[in-house]
């Protein structure tokens, strides 16, 4: 003996079984689906983010190696004008990468020319420290003087913003950017590769102190592994789209029909108007808190929904990407600028590759030759 629960259908007398049937597979789907689809992408926000993180550490560290731990060498590398040239070329790389593996993740196909705008860049910020007046300083930035006089350094200006505006020029490149590629964008890989072909250069002409290689050569190899694992969560590579798809509807149906199905039951509980009688009728009480009720499940269910769209779109609308590509740049820029300290005449270290041989530490100045002296610069 059992219980058997079914509506009536009023005008037929039978069982209403298509309305109830669609609508509980539909919650069903709703309640199974959008929790799982939650839950996996909440793991996958947190593991993306991770791997965000990862980026910027690398490129923050190759940052401070390339401007504390490069060494102008006239004998048998670059001198000191070159080298300045070549760090703020790196720095560029550094600032672009994150921008151009943004773009690659969101399949953005366009292949802008990176490696030249960073060699502009290069040039326009060597002028600009040297405080040259133009039409890029006066609009953009901001420049003040400092000097390291009591170490015989050469007279620099603090450039402000510059990476962070290099940054937003990109994005606003690629965004504008009509021309596309046929195939994959291989902007991260050209940005990587650039950066080794520099780096090993500059071992080669002793520009790099030989024990700081191996330390410098991973950390570029980790930001390029991280890169990698970066695309693993992104839209438009593993995704179940048609589970997605299916949660996404069924959450519609049951967020906007549910509402229209109930209209009539709570008009029932409207205040009974005699035959007759004219005077306005209010809602009750009862009937405005269903309301309410029902306006604010349907409003979550469609919220949820959406996150869990966003959830799986880590690189679009799931995280903040600017705040991690302009914080690169700005982490950058305040590197380069010594963090905008006051007292620059006392520097803990001062940039390596702005100064002479004559200008370093005074303690290996006897036997500076010696690797070991030349990894003791300040």
């Amino acid at each position: 003996m059992g219980i058997e629960n079914r509506s009536e259908d009023e005008n037929t007398g039978g069982p209403n079984r298509p309305d109830g049937f669609a609508i509980s597979w539909a919650e069903a789907i709703v309640t199974t689906g959008a929790c799982f689809l939650l839950a996996q992408g909440y793991y996958g926000i947190r593991a993306a983010r991770e791997r965000m993180e990862r980026v910027k550490q690398t490129a923050v560290t190759l940052a401070y190696a390339f401007t504390k731990t490069t060494i102008p060498n006239s004998e048998h590398g670059h001198d000191k004008e070159d080298l300045q040239l070549l760090i703020y070329e790196c720095l560029a790389l550094l600032t672009a990468y994150p921008v151009a593996l943004l773009e690659q993740m969101r399949g953005n196909t366009c292949e802008p020319a990176i490696s030249k705008y960073c060699q502009d860049v290069a040039l326009t910020l060597k002028r600009l420290r040297r405080g040259e007046n133009g039409p890029i300083k006066s609009q953009s930035y901001e420049s003040g003087y400092w000097s390291q006089g009591q170490q015989g350094v050469q007279q620099f200006a603090t450039v402000e913003h510059f990476f962070e505006i290099f940054s937003l020029q990109l994005h606003l490149e690629y965004s504008k950017q009509t021309m596309r590629t046929k195939g994959p964008s291989l902007s991260t890989q050209h940005i990587i590769y650039t950066l080794r072909n520099h780096f090993e250069n500059l071992v080669d002409l002793r520009n790099v102190d030989d024990r700081r290689t191996p330390i410098i050569r991973e950390n570029i190899d980790m930001m390029s592994l991280a890169g990698r694992e970066c695309a693993i969560f992104a839209i438009i590579d593993v995704i179940p789209l048609a589970f997605l798809w299916a949660v996404y509807s069924s959450g519609l149906v049951v967020a906007l029909y549910c509402p229209v199905k109930l209209c009539e039951s709570i008009s029932d509980w409207a205040p009974v108007v005699e035959p007759g009688q004219i005077r306005i009728v209010y809602p009750s009480m009862y009937s405005l808190l269903a309301m309410a009720s029902l306006s604010t499940a349907s409003a979550v269910l469609l919220t949820c929904l959406s996150e869990m769209w966003a959830m799986w779109d880590p690189y679009g609308s799931g995280t903040n990407t600017f705040a991690w590509t302009l914080g690169i740049a700005l982490e950058i820029d305040n590197i380069l600028n010594e963090f905008y300290e006051y007292d620059t005449s006392n520097l803990v270290r001062v940039h390596s590759y702005m100064d002479t041989a004559g200008c370093l530490h005074r303690a290996g100045t006897d036997d500076y030759d010696n690797s070991g002296n030349r990894a003791q610069t300040v």
